[in-house]
């Protein structure tokens, strides 16, 4: 676990009057008062730390805390994971789109629920069980400059920093505990990714435009399941369209079918799509 002293990291000691401080002591109360002095030595689980601070004088004072050791990531095991493997990590359920021998590249396997995404959601970015990629004006104002607009036959230019499933699907991250203790750990990669206008890093995103084609092209069919519809961030609608967000499923034949997840608005059928699924990078 991480390196600290526990009397300078989490108490702010210092000497009171004129007698100096003669002793530090600190003591794990939650594993029979065990003598601690860094938290490297703590094992996983929650430790009530106590330390006293005595004077030269022998007068005394003592002050505790709670500390929380989380498990360490472990990785996703070794060997070698086949696109469209179905593994389960962080209490979810995924599947493989590449392994590069260090890292697997995982997306979930069902998209968020409705639960999911109504607690993480940004205010306006999601009603009537739908989840908006950016607002409508009237839902959210400030996103409407990076919005497909539906007034003018024009597309605007997309942009993933201020798309709502963007913060969505940083929240639901950050809640899954474990998760959060791979991205604290280093077991979850930065990833570098582009939006079709500009180029981002990050924990989480939703698969882009080009990892739909590669899995079609390599004929993978777990990304055009109707059961495992995915969000992508540019279009595929025949053209792309000036680097907008709206996607369209690939069929088996390779002609371009339905929806395969708006999350945005559509120019074609005005509606909201609440298909959303998170992609993660994860060291073995």
């Amino acid at each position: 676990g991480a390196s600290n002293v526990i009397s300078s990291t989490y108490f702010n000691i210092s000497q009171n009057g004129n007698a100096t401080i003669s002793s530090t002591t600190c003591v794990d109360t939650s594993n029979g008062n065990t003598t601690v002095t860094n938290t490297s030595t703590l094992g996983v689980g929650t430790h009530v730390i106590r330390c006293t601070v005595t004077k030269s004088t022998g007068t005394s004072a003592n002050a505790q805390t709670t500390i929380v050791v989380n498990a360490a990531y472990t990785g996703i095991g070794s060997g070698t994971y086949q696109p469209g493997q179905v593994v389960t990590f962080a209490g979810i359920q995924w599947n493989v789109m590449n392994d590069n021998g260090t890292s697997v590249t995982l997306i979930t396997k069902d998209v968020l629920s409705s639960s999911q995404l109504s607690s993480n959601a940004p205010k306006g970015f999601y009603k009537d069980d739908k989840m908006g990629h950016c607002a409508r004006p009237s839902y959210a104002p400030e996103y409407h400059l990076y919005c497909f607009s539906n007034t003018d036959s024009h597309y605007r230019v997309y942009s993933w920093e201020f798309s709502g499933i963007k913060k969505t699907i940083e929240n639901w991250l950050n809640g899954n505990s474990v998760l959060l203790q791979a991205k604290e750990d280093g077991g979850l990669i930065n990833m570098s990714f582009s939006d079709g206008i500009s180029n981002y890093n990050g924990y989480v995103r939703i698969i882009t435009h080009s990892e739909t084609l590669s899995a079609y092209n390599a004929g993978y069919t777990w990304h055009s399941n109707p059961d495992f519809k995915v969000a992508t961030l540019t279009s595929q609608g025949g053209s792309r369209a000036n680097g907008s967000n709206l996607v369209f499923a690939v069929n088996t034949d390779g002609s371009v079918g339905g929806m395969m997840a708006t999350i945005t608005l559509s120019g074609w059928g005005g509606q909201y799509g609440a298909l959303v699924r998170p992609v993660i990078q994860v060291k073995k």
